[in-house]
């Protein structure tokens, strides 16, 4: 289930330069005019490291250290498989190295393109959505890459054919939805952890409390619901018809024009109070949670499905 993972360690009693000696094919960067060594950098499986006197920093993928790309879903086990690896080719202790980036990732095969999933997922609180057109990807932001929060959903087929030129051989299907949540700096006190290293990840508390905050995030993002097969044998009243004709109607809209147009309105300051804006975008969820009329898109039932598998699998 983890994907990229960045490391960070300095503590100026440390004296790594002797990773020079023990390293195959480690570049060495040194000043121009003095000779004097600055750092250096090396490759190990996916991984680029780089270490200076009293400091070390990593990034790389854990599952492309035994898998042959990160379609492959990594187990507790194999995490901890990884960060020997990496320990004993680098000749130091990375369980005792901080985690400054967590992914956490899943691939699903779906039976209909991508794309028409992502159009499926709304608005999360807290949370900005961003559609990127070019590469057909979903990403919902708070912060930056520097100290923040990222879930992002995606092709991965077309992700592996365009970057990699590869198929990933970790699952077959035309139509690969890839699911990625991410955490950037101070990972404690972003999950409430007193520390996050890399022994961390293999921790079996610490494994399941991330594994469940992945899914419960997903979880939490609206969704498109659509209209019960008989909606229409289902009113009574004039507010139920009513409900019936708007819902109708933004089914045939994209599932953000809602909160566009709300976004919209309070940049022309159309209301004097804030709450008055809350109680527009309640209007609208009133409508949509129209039991009688109302469910869950049948995509994204699948896809709840993949997900709830996940948790299942995880706890059994």
């Amino acid at each position: 289930m983890y994907d990229t993972i960045n490391f960070y360690h300095h503590d100026k009693a440390l004296d790594l330069s002797s990773l020079n000696q023990h390293l195959e094919k480690v570049k060495r960067i040194t000043d121009e005019e003095t000779g004097e060594w600055l750092y250096s950098w090396v490759k190990i499986g996916d991984f680029k490291f780089q270490f200076g006197m009293n400091w070390l920093s990593a990034t790389g993928s854990l599952p492309r250290l035994i898998y042959p790309d990160n379609t492959f879903m990594l187990s507790r086990a194999d995490s901890r498989t990884c960060i020997e690896i990496l320990s004993d080719k680098l000749h130091y202790d990375m369980t005792l190295v901080d985690v400054t980036r967590v992914d956490v990732a899943a691939t699903f095969a779906m039976k209909q393109p991508v794309k028409l999933y992502l159009d499926c997922l709304g608005e999360l609180a807290h949370f900005k959505r961003i559609g990127s057109v070019k590469d057909e990807t979903l990403y919902y932001r708070q912060g930056n890459k520097k100290l923040g929060q990222q879930f992002c959903f995606y092709d991965k087929l077309r992700e592996a054919l365009d970057e990699r030129k590869i198929t990933p051989k970790g699952i077959e299907g035309e139509n690969l939805l890839r699911y990625e949540r991410r955490w950037y700096g101070r990972l404690p006190a972003q999950l409430k952890e007193p520390e996050v290293k890399g022994r961390t990840l293999y921790d079996e508390r610490f494994y399941h409390k991330i594994m469940e905050l992945w899914a419960e995030s997903y979880f939490a993002i609206a969704k498109r619901k659509t209209l019960v097969d008989d909606a229409i044998g289902m009113i009574r009243t004039p507010k139920e018809g009513f409900y019936y004709v708007i819902a109708k109607a933004l089914q045939m809209l994209p599932i953000d024009f809602v909160s566009k147009e709300i976004t919209t309105m309070q940049m022309y300051g159309v209301y004097s109070s804030p709450n008055s804006y809350s109680r527009l975008r309640a209007m609208f969820r009133e409508i949509q949670n129209q039991v009688n009329i109302m469910q869950e898109a049948e995509l994204m039932r699948e896809l709840n499905e993949n997900i709830g598998n996940i948790l299942n699998n995880l706890n059994s």
